[in-house]
């Protein structure tokens, strides 16, 4: 059994307990300043949301909707992204849209009733980068789950998974016509803690996660942030940050959706 497994199991029977009750009841973002992070497909291939009908994209007002950001259809009216795409922005100057496999194509518009932040968030230390959008109407698609006690599994080290984005195709490249997915392994805690050890921004394995390989070469990039990773059709991860995009010594980050189970589950419950 690996390291973070004891943890995520530990972590999941903690979560098993708090949770119990509750399940039952637009200019494009920036970094944050004075920072090199990339908001982060690169290496990645098209894909449809007739496939993955859950990914949403967050979008500005007006009549353009550009999407800056991504998201994940978990309840018909509840979206899951990043706190870092919307901490600064009140429920009138976003939507979520769904069904929209190409960047700027059709699909359905939902206005944004409320936005809910994680109360750890600091974009200083990407600590609680995880928020979840209630919409004013449902969404007509499939949701997806998040994860839970009983995926503590899922974030074993190997474990392949799938992030999906609208974002870059390259480091301060461009943006793709349509929606992409790249499949990336997870890594493991000591080895994610490691690749950021001498990096100004140090990652928190109890809150965040890595996923990509050590070489580098597929990854998410700028505007994928608050986009999903998904593991055998769970979310286990929230796109985050990173040291540029894709490159060699340096995984992806990822909020880790364990980690805040119970905090969207209270939020669905509202």
């Amino acid at each position: 059994m690996t390291a973070r497994f004891r943890r995520r199991l530990k972590a999941a029977l903690a979560l098993a307990a708090a949770t119990v009750g509750i399940l039952a009841s637009a200019p494009a973002a920036t970094a944050d300043p004075g920072s090199d992070l990339s908001t982060r497909i690169v290496g990645g291939t098209p894909a449809t949301t007739d496939d993955h009908p859950y990914v949403m994209q967050i979008t500005g007002t007006g009549s353009v909707y550009v999407p800056f950001c991504g998201g994940t259809l978990v309840a018909p009216t509840k979206v899951v992204t990043a706190a870092h795409c919307v901490r600064d922005r009140t429920p009138a100057q976003i939507n979520v849209m769904g069904g929209r496999t190409e960047r700027m194509g059709s699909g359905t518009l939902r206005a944004v009733a409320d936005i809910w932040v994680h109360p750890d968030d600091d974009w200083t230390t990407k600590v609680g980068d995880i928020a979840v959008l209630t919409l004013a109407e449902d969404m007509p698609y499939a949701t997806i789950p998040f994860a839970g006690p009983d995926d503590a599994g899922l974030y074993s080290p190997g474990t392949m998974a799938q992030v999906f984005g609208w974002g870059f195709l390259s480091e301060n490249g461009r943006v793709p016509s349509q929606l992409m997915t790249a499949e990336v392994p997870v890594v493991s805690d000591a080895d994610c803690e490691a690749a950021y050890s001498t990096y100004r921004i140090q990652v928190d394995g109890t809150t965040m996660m890595c996923a990509g390989y050590p070489e580098g070469g597929v990854d998410a990039c700028q505007n994928d942030s608050g986009g999903p990773l998904v593991a055998e059709g769970v979310l286990i991860g929230v796109v985050s940050w990173g040291n540029g995009c894709a490159r060699p010594g340096y995984y992806g980050v990822y909020s880790d959706v364990l980690a805040y189970t119970a905090d969207v589950a209270a939020q669905l419950a509202t």
